[in-house]
């Protein structure tokens, strides 16, 4: 049965080969670091993360369009030239537009076709096309050989890569996972109580009880099939679990989406999901995630044992005063913001603090779910009262940090105003958590 598979698989590639090529060979990564090996700089990465979207989109649409399926491939070049060899004669065969036989070729066609094997990179990753018949192995039997011979201006088709040279994996698009909402943001502005909060609702699940990082599996500009599937069918088992009402919306909860290029071409790409994010200000949540990650303590969590600490915050920023560069938000809101329009809910932190009941009945709307019931008590959670750190008694180095967050205050400000919700008194009065006293009073919540 698989040769009859590979025989159906390698007639239908042989009388469209070329059709098949042309729909083929498309960058599969997108992520930070492809870009930062392509010298890409920061205000530049929007732009080309988006163009490799398109590109790997357009292709994996027109071949499914064209009745193919959609793969990424790749093969470590250096293993596969070791590897090679031929067997039998090039006679009949024709080497570049010239005969095998007639003088006009190289004496060594084998050494001249690895000088050209070794013009490649190291590690070959694009997409390919292939007929719908083909599965796995038929693609590194069939298909990628050929493919690759053809970019090579060769009439014959190359040897096979062996299982261990090469890896393909099915591409499908981002459309097909099935997720109705994320928490994307803002981390330390209080999504832990944000999420805890709505699971309070019945009709409201997520993939996790805690953060989710799947999005983060890779770098790649178009999810794998089997991690859809995956994906998909972990929600069906858990609702075939449950007993009682079944949860009618979807969700996933990682604070940090909304600052990766990559994942907000992804959010933008799933068509009905709705993106939710809390801001708040930004330099008590600079000093919440210092305190959590660099400030030498007992207590600090495992998750920041490899990162460096100081006694005090002014130390850290001493030290290393890029930190505070590195939590800015502003730009990665306005960007998302402009992807996704009316399916971000953007909020304040104060209103979660100051007028919760109709906050998360208005993100409940937002959703397509009914309202909170009223006697739901919207507690806090993951926070931490009293002086985590010197801010509050350190005039100087309050002074210091508003001042370094400066833009990331107008920033905040000007896209609450583009998204139409009221930019809170605080806000604009540069108020930090030093001037709530009920902030400083000792305790976690």
């Amino acid at each position: 049965e698989e040769e009859e598979e590979e025989e159906e698989c390698r007639t239908q590639h042989a009388g469209r080969a070329w059709e098949f090529v042309a729909l083929s060979g498309a960058s599969t990564s997108a992520g930070v670091a492809a870009a930062a090996a392509e010298g890409v700089d920061a205000l530049a990465l929007d732009g080309w993360v988006a163009h490799r979207f398109e590109v790997a989109e357009a292709q994996h649409r027109a071949c499914r369009e064209n009745g193919g399926r959609y793969w990424e491939t790749e093969m470590n070049t250096m293993q596969y030239l070791r590897a090679l060899q031929f067997e039998g004669e090039f006679s009949g065969m024709h080497y570049d537009g010239c005969g095998a036989h007639d003088g006009s070729c190289p004496s060594n066609i084998v050494d001249d076709l690895k000088a050209r094997l070794e013009l490649l990179p190291e590690l070959i990753r694009c997409g390919l096309c292939a007929p719908q018949s083909c599965e796995v192995d038929d693609v590194r039997n069939v298909v990628f050989r050929r493919y690759l011979a053809m970019m090579l201006h060769l009439d014959f088709d190359l040897p096979p890569p062996s299982a261990d040279e090469f890896q393909a994996k099915e591409l499908l698009p981002w459309a097909d996972l099935q997720v109705d909402f994320v928490i994307a943001g803002c981390g330390n502005c209080g999504t832990t109580s944000l999420r805890k909060n709505l699971l309070r609702h019945r009709d409201v699940a997520f993939t996790s009880t805690v953060e989710d990082q799947w999005f983060w599996r890779h770098d790649r500009g178009l999810p794998y099939r089997s991690e859809v599937d995956s994906f998909n069918t972990a929600w069906v088992e858990k609702a075939q679990r449950l007993v009682g009402p079944q949860p009618t919306i979807r969700g996933l909860a990682d604070p940090g989406l909304f600052g990766d290029a990559r994942i907000r071409q992804v959010l933008a790409r799933i068509p009905s999901l709705k993106v939710v994010v809390v801001v708040c200000d930004p330099v008590s949540r600079f000093e919440k995630f210092y305190w959590r990650h660099h400030l030498c303590r007992s207590g600090r969590p495992e998750s920041a044992a490899e990162r460096p600490c100081w006694p005090t915050l002014a130390g850290g920023l001493q030290a290393e005063p890029e930190m505070v560069a590195r939590d800015a938000s502003g730009q990665h809101l306005r960007s998302l913001l402009a992807l996704l329009g009316p399916r971000l809910w953007l909020m304040h932190q104060d209103s979660l603090r100051f007028s919760a009941k109709r906050t998360y009945n208005g993100l409940a709307a937002f959703l397509g779910v009914q309202p909170f019931p009223t006697n739901t008590e919207f507690r806090r959670h993951n926070s931490q009262r009293g002086h985590r750190t010197e801010l509050c008694r350190n005039a100087s180095v309050h002074a210091v940090l508003q001042q370094s967050f400066a833009e990331e205050y107008r920033d905040l400000e000007a896209v609450l105003h583009a998204a139409a919700v009221d930019v809170p008194v605080a806000l604009r009065l540069r108020r930090t958590r030093c001037d709530r006293a009920e902030e400083l009073g000792g305790g976690a919540g």
